[in-house]
């Protein structure tokens, strides 16, 4: 592998780190304007929600209690069901997300932090 801090890179771009010629499949000049693009159009709000997730973090870390989006209460106290989890689904959910199963009548409801308020 060789570093290069210049490859394929459109204006004001720069890729840093080790870089094999396979890279050059994936990172063609059209995948990084792309980037470049999605990075100059959403960067403020990009920006924003970091800074969000690492409040909301802290907060968890402090001990505040996790809440949800009033929006999703009909959805969540519903009367519905859904399939039994598949065995490979059913281990403990990772810290990213938080689960609400109950085994017996298979009522359950996955959420991401983005339905966390």
């Amino acid at each position: 592998m060789t570093k290069s801090s210049h490859w394929n890179c459109s204006k004001g771009v720069e890729v840093l780190g080790e870089m094999s010629p396979a890279f050059a499949e994936i990172l063609t000049t059209d995948a990084i304007e792309f980037v470049a693009k999605l990075q100059r159009t959403f960067s403020r709000q990009r920006g924003e929600c970091l800074q969000r997730r690492q409040e909301r973090r802290a907060a968890l870390d402090r001990g505040e209690a996790l809440s949800f989006l009033s929006g999703t209460k009909e959805i969540r106290e519903g009367d519905w069901k859904c399939a039994a989890i598949p065995r490979r689904y059913s281990g403990s959910a990772g810290r990213d997300h938080g689960t609400n199963r109950s085994q017996d009548d298979h009522q359950c409801a996955e959420l991401g932090r983005d339905d966390l308020k």
